[in-house]
């Protein structure tokens, strides 16, 4: 097992992605394996996500938000614990390119009949977890079969032999202005200042896919902007742990601040975080205010900052745990419209913390439905009630109809403003949930 996990640390190095490791057996079986894969060299940060007692530093399953704004070289999630899609994509979106997952699983045939413990926030504080119907992680199953960068270890079968990888130089950024890692980066942070100095009521929409470095940008944007003029800067999200990126950027690029876990005080500048109700509650004034993962914010706190702040920037992630960012687009798109016309769009596409065309992200937005679109406009332009018919789905073939649950996830998705990864599993397992369509 050491020398699997050796060889697949030196692939992912080798090309800046991550890989998979899923050992997949008994309970004892998995943790025994994981404790032995995890003794070659595979990074120091390294972090388990289960309920059992390990040899690690770990947090609960369900604790995937809380790594927000860290990054690990090595990340352990055991599924004996339970799944929950939320907390597995939020931690996945923690791990550097070279890292590695360690997924623990039962047997792949046996997985859906597990008796989850997460399956209860999908079947209801009613029902017990053996009455999940395990749709699901069937499905989920299937697809992590099917994923490239994704190595499957049997307790019933030998261990997989890999052919050794040699390892390349690592992927370096040079040429770039202010410590900037990507063109995307640098055109951020010219608009984010571009923002904070230029004429007021033109907020900035910045989005992006996990990874993109727009969190660092908004870091680099406030020490310029404190390093430059006597000005307070304000600093909101659904969670201070969000902007712990944020603030690294921006104190490591002031020497001599005085740091602290919701302040940055630089000579007479500051970046101060407050959670967004309160500053609903209690508008504060402020030459900047940055909002980080917009979409996990309700919409009414969004329209009310956005009113109080002449200049204001907005980040979210657009496939992602934190909300759904093409929801935060489509409905917050109209209040920019209305209320602020002349607001400008950035989009960031090119991957920092992993190279592009990493597996995992491949896998956790299929897996998790992360960029699913309802049927493209053109397609159901032509129709009316004369050519439509209602049908009741059902569920259990529906996980076999890719193309089907991909329009009917995506329709959920611009529906409900905060459509996360666990509505998935809700929808698919959900005993007190059917699903209708009207189909064209």
């Amino acid at each position: 097992m050491v020398g699997l996990t050796g060889v697949l640390k030196a692939r992912a190095s080798a090309s800046n992605h991550r890989w998979a490791l899923v050992l997949a057996g008994s309970r004892e079986w998995t943790l025994s394996a994981a404790t032995v894969a995890l003794s070659a060299p595979v990074g120091t940060r390294i972090l388990w996500l289960t309920e059992r007692r390990v040899p690690g530093p770990s947090l609960p399953v369900s604790g995937g938000a809380r790594l927000l704004g860290s990054e690990l070289d090595g990340l352990v999630y055991d599924a004996y614990s339970g799944l929950d899609p939320n907390s597995f994509a939020a931690a996945l979106g923690t791990l550097s390119g070279g890292g590695l997952l360690l997924l623990l699983t039962p047997d792949p045939e046996d997985w859906p009949e597990y008796p989850d413990p997460q399956a209860t926030r999908a079947t209801g504080p009613l029902r017990s977890y053996q009455q999940s119907s395990g749709r699901f992680l069937r499905r989920f199953a299937g697809i992590l079969a099917r994923s490239e960068g994704v190595v499957p270890a049997f307790e019933s079968a030998p261990i997989p032999q890999l052919g050794f990888f040699p390892t390349t130089s690592p992927i370096t950024t040079a040429g770039l202005p202010d410590g900037c890692r990507t063109p995307d980066q640098t055109q951020a942070l010219a608009a984010i200042l571009a923002t904070a100095q230029g004429r007021p009521r033109r907020p900035l929409v910045l989005t992006s896919d996990r990874g993109r470095g727009k969190s660092s940008a908004l870091g680099i944007a406030a020490a310029k902007l404190l390093a430059q003029a006597e000005c307070r800067i304000l600093v909101t999200a659904p969670r201070r742990a969000a902007l712990n990126s944020v603030f690294r950027q921006a104190a490591c690029r002031l020497p001599g601040a005085r740091v602290q876990a919701d302040h940055i005080a630089y000579h007479n500048a500051r970046l101060e975080f407050l959670p967004p109700d309160a500053l609903c509650r209690a508008p504060r004034n402020a030459d900047l205010l940055l909002v980080d993962e917009a979409a996990g914010i309700p919409a009414p706190l969004l329209e009310r900052l956005l009113d109080q702040h002449p200049r204001i920037v907005f980040a979210t992630t657009v496939r992602g745990y934190e909300g759904t960012g093409r929801g935060f687009e489509v409905r917050f798109r109209h209040t920019l419209d209305r209320t602020t016309p002349g607001w400008r769009r950035l989009r960031l596409e090119t991957p920092i913390r992993w190279a592009a065309g990493d597996p995992l992200e491949q896998f956790a937005a299929q897996a998790l439905l992360l960029d699913a679109e309802p049927a493209a406009a053109h397609d159901v332009a032509g129709a009316y009630p004369g050519t439509c018919y209602f049908q009741r789905l059902n569920r259990n073939a529906l996980i076999d109809d890719e193309a089907t649950l991909v329009q009917v996830f995506g329709l959920l998705v611009l529906a409900h403003y905060q459509t996360r990864p666990m509505d998935l599993r809700h929808l698919l397992d959900g005993p007190n949930l059917r699903v209708y369509v009207l189909r064209h």
